[in-house]
């Protein structure tokens, strides 16, 4: 049974992450194809891979449940014996790839088997999307209680082609300065160009996107680098730690495009993004776990009851205009009202002032 739960879990992270991508290049492929017909018809070839890949991952997803039910399959599923084949098929793809393996080989359970050969597939399968001109290794240790992998490859970055990248630089006032396939990559880039904004995902190999934003965060000389998350879903468990390590906002993957290029635009002018009501959902799912964040009221001391009442509304995901309207007041007032309450905290932005509220029991699940 735990073993099925895996595998449906990482069946839905398939499916979301397929379906995700596809989202983002069909949005391209709208959005650029009346002034740059080649970069939608390449935006659609995307679509067209990403399905593929998908379909494969299904189909090894199924024949894992089915040797399961059967107890035998008409073919056996690959495994580490397979290696070689796979770095064969991967150097004759353009990455040259070189195999080691060390100790004593021995079998493994076929789930772990297929396991760890999915775990080196799907690595080199990164690299030869994401790291550009490279070549790569993988090497195998078996040891007396497990066996480790490592898979490493000197390519320095993502190539440019289609998907967001494309979107972002059909705007005219923003330009792509560089693309990372993991977190660690995310953050070195940030440091050498200084770029204003990162758009994060939260789910990478490596150094993921909420580790990168910490690390951002806690890097003085990136003070003014901010971060917005990208999600698939809107109540993803790590978003509000995203916001708390220092995330400026968050944007699910099936945003319209218009709608992204906004985003960017407002938070890389100082801003946050968080949108009212996926906020709402977000926060009260992941408050109401059992890892509730815990917080002292006697911080909001320094705060007027206005300015608490006006924080109370920003945690509940209202726009400065909603907030004006909720309280009747000018949209300015409301703006030196969140202006002056962050100033107060030390908040850097308006989602480290949602963060605060709910640490300090200002508001919680209950309060709508």
């Amino acid at each position: 049974d735990a073993e099925r739960l895996r595998i449906a879990r990482e069946l839905h992270d398939v499916v979301a992450h397929s379906i995700a991508m596809i989202n983002v290049q069909a949005g391209v492929a709208a959005h650029v194809i009346s002034e740059q017909p080649d970069e939608a018809a390449r935006a659609l070839v995307a679509i067209k891979g990403a399905s593929k890949e998908a379909l494969r991952e299904l189909r090894t997803i199924l024949d894992v449940l089915r040797q399961a039910d059967e107890g035998d399959s008409m073919a056996p599923a690959p495994g580490l014996s397979q290696l070689d084949a796979l770095v064969s098929t991967t150097t004759q793809a353009g990455l040259p790839t070189m195999l080691t393996v060390s100790g004593a080989a021995r079998r493994l359970a076929p789930i772990v088997d297929l396991a760890a050969y999915r775990i080196v597939q799907e690595s080199l399968t990164n690299v030869l999307r994401h790291a550009g001109p490279a070549s790569a290794s993988v090497s195998v240790t078996y040891r007396a209680d497990d066996v480790v992998i490592a898979v490493e490859d000197d390519g320095r970055g993502v190539p440019r082609e289609g998907g967001l990248a494309l979107l972002l630089d059909s705007a005219p006032d923003i330009e792509v300065v560089g693309e990372a396939g993991d977190g660690q990559v995310a953050v070195a880039l940030a440091r050498q160009t200084r770029a204003d904004l990162v758009l994060m995902d939260i789910r990478m190999p490596g150094v993921d996107g909420l580790e990168a934003t910490r690390r951002i965060e806690a890097d003085e000389d990136l003070a003014g680098v901010k971060v917005l998350i990208l999600t698939t879903f809107e109540a993803d468990d790590y978003v509000f730690e995203a916001l708390r390590a220092g995330a400026s906002g968050f944007m699910v993957k099936d945003t319209e495009p218009a709608d992204l290029l906004q985003a960017v635009r407002v938070v890389a002018r100082g801003d946050s993004l968080l949108s009212p009501g996926v906020t709402r959902r977000l926060i009260a799912e992941v408050v109401s776990r059992s890892e509730r964040i815990q917080g002292s009221p006697a911080a909001l001391a320094v705060l007027t009851d206005r300015e608490r009442e006006v924080m109370a509304l920003v945690a509940g995901g209202l726009s400065n205009e909603e907030i004006a309207a909720e309280l009747y007041l000018s949209p300015l007032t409301a703006k030196t009202h969140v202006s002056r309450a962050m100033s107060k905290l030390g908040a850097r932005d308006r989602a480290q002032l949602v963060v605060l509220a709910y640490q300090s029991g200002l508001v919680s699940t209950g309060r709508s």
